[in-house]
């Protein structure tokens, strides 16, 4: 009977070793695992390879900060734009230019015209009032199409709603945190998940008469030989550098 060759993981990289470690749980799912005596050794691998990938999907603080500060520059940038538009149609001779323009540009003053040089809460919180006036105020809603200051507004919006979406991201509570391993003890933790559960599949095929078994052996060496071949490749291009 054929066994499971070795599966190469720890000379794959870390992307690829999620991905055989995935594509091992999906073919055994494929069967009735738990009349083939394998249902607690797959549920380890499952939740090895689980903890695996979110250990290294967690951003750095340094990474996350880099990340939330470019997503602020951008707002910033759409707001400093709208305010600059609205300025110069201020500027327009013709009042129904000026008029709907300087409505606006009270608004903001109102509301704190140096928005984007205030803290990420306090930015957020002027132009969610800005934005919850134009909705609600008919008077503030008609200045902003007149003054044709929509597509600007709706550019603050769109990257404000990003920008949130990185700041909701970024906040991991401490109890979360606690959940995830390191890198290192995760990826150990599935490799040796991996190598129990193929020992225990190629134990059971030499004594079993189940086809599974085999079935199982079969599909899984059809992985291990692509990366077999995925390595070679790079090697022999690493060689020729």
């Amino acid at each position: 009977m054929e066994e499971i060759k070795g599966s190469y993981l720890s000379s794959l990289r870390v992307n690829e070793q999620i991905g055989l470690l995935k594509q091992v749980i999906t073919i055994l799912r494929k069967f009735n695992v738990s009349t083939l005596e394998l249902e607690a050794e797959l549920l380890r691998l499952e939740g090895s390879t689980d903890q695996f990938e979110k250990s290294t999907s967690v951003l750095s603080e340094k990474e996350k900060t880099l990340e939330l500060e470019e997503a602020d520059g951008v707002v910033d940038a759409f707001v400093s734009s709208m305010k600059g538009y609205l300025k110069s149609l201020a500027r327009n001779p013709k009042p129904e230019k000026n008029q709907p323009a300087g409505y606006l540009l009270g608004i903001f003053q109102q509301q704190g015209w140096e928005v984007e040089a205030l803290p990420y809460e306090a930015e957020s919180a002027v132009i969610s009032k800005v934005d919850g006036i134009f909705k609600s105020n008919a008077a503030a809603a008609k200045a902003l199409k007149d003054a044709m200051a929509e597509p600007f507004w709706d550019d603050v919006m769109e990257a404000e709603a990003k920008f949130l979406e990185i700041q909701q991201k970024r906040v991991v509570s401490a109890a979360e945190k606690a959940t995830v391993m390191s890198s290192v003890v995760a990826r150990r933790e599935a490799q040796n998940a991996c190598k129990a559960l193929f020992k225990k599949i190629n134990a059971f095929a030499t004594v079993s008469p189940k086809p599974e078994y085999g079935q199982m052996i079969n599909q899984i060496n059809e992985i291990i030989e692509g990366k077999r071949a995925q390595l070679l490749a790079r090697h022999t291009l690493a060689g020729k550098k």
